[in-house]
């Protein structure tokens, strides 16, 4: 997966590698020293995939891939729609690009062209 700032709005480049300790505290979050989330706005198909990785210079090593296998097992699975773009507003309707800390509509464009706004405070 490669996490896009256009998508996810605290990078300030594409990031394919996320280092062990980054968080943003949105989309990137560190519960604790051991406790991260990640929120993907892609639908994962079959298995999300996760591997830690030690580089230093030309030393890489690695965990292995860890796979978590999604299955509903009698739970209907949820509808998710792919994400087109996400733009951000302050509260007087002007866009913003990089919103910085206070409060922001967020409205969120899916490719079938439906959308959602809501109100987060950053």
């Amino acid at each position: 997966v490669t996490f896009k700032p256009d998508v996810y709005k605290n990078l300030s480049a594409e990031m394919t590698d996320v280092p062990y300790a980054f968080s943003d505290q949105y989309q990137f979050y560190k519960y604790d020293d051991n406790a991260r989330a990640i929120y993907f706005y892609k639908e994962a198909k079959v298995k999300v995939g996760m591997e830690a990785l030690y580089i230093d210079g030309d030393t890489r090593l690695s965990s292995g891939i860890t796979e978590y296998q999604i299955t509903t097992d009698g739970i209907n699975a949820a509808t998710v729609k792919q994400i087109d773009h996400i733009k951000y507003y302050d509260l007087s309707g002007r866009r913003v690009e990089n919103p910085q800390n206070g409060v922001y509509i967020q409205t969120t464009t899916y490719i079938d062209g439906s959308q959602t706004s809501e109100k987060i405070v950053k």
